[in-house]
């Protein structure tokens, strides 16, 4: 297959990620060589949907397995009525598996990963636990700037505690790798 396929997870079900999704995906439009997957709740909004509508054809499945099953210039619709946390940890799995190629994903609150049976804090410590790598660091994208945060979801009275020479040099590490990857640019 040639198409890089990146799974989207929409966030908390109550949350703004559903709408946020829409509308970036209507504003970027179909990409060539590329398939998007997102993952949403069964009731998402319709509003949304029909903007997703105006720029994507849309297949609607119920679970991954289906998804990666269609081939072609689709937008796969995965109505679930899983966890988003879960959304996150089966999307992480098939990248780790070579099945998707990225993931982006949307606010997840530390009560509904709590109430999905996960013992992570959030996102990161997901893909550390499943990635079973010794450093993982959130980061962003943005148009004028990068970011990269050194520790993960902690109290900020906590925070001075898990700050050390080797934790920050470790998240440099990532920063840089990250402005690398961002830039298009190799080592």
């Amino acid at each position: 297959m040639s198409k890089l396929r990146i799974a989207l997870t929409t966030g908390d079900v109550d949350g703004i990620g559903f709408e946020v999704t829409a509308k970036a995906l209507h504003h970027l439009g179909p990409q060539k060589g590329v398939q998007f997957l997102m993952w949403r709740p069964e009731g998402a909004s319709q509003k949304y949907l029909n903007l997703i509508d105006q720029k994507f054809q849309r297949i609607t499945v119920e679970d991954l397995s289906q998804a990666l099953e269609i081939e072609g210039p689709y937008l796969i619709d995965i109505a679930s009525d899983l966890a988003p946390a879960e959304w996150v940890e089966i999307s992480a799995k098939a990248c780790l598996k070579k099945d998707l190629h990225a993931m982006a994903t949307a606010p997840l609150s530390k009560t509904s990963i709590k109430a999905a049976g996960f013992k992570d804090l959030g996102h990161t410590d997901i893909l550390k636990r499943l990635s079973r790598a010794k450093h993982v660091h959130m980061g962003f994208v943005g148009e004028k700037f990068n970011v990269v945060l050194a520790t993960a979801h902690l109290p900020v009275k906590e925070i001075t505690k898990h700050l050390s020479f080797s934790v920050l040099a470790e998240a440099l590490i990532n920063a840089n790798e990250l402005r690398k990857k961002a830039s298009g640019r190799p080592g």
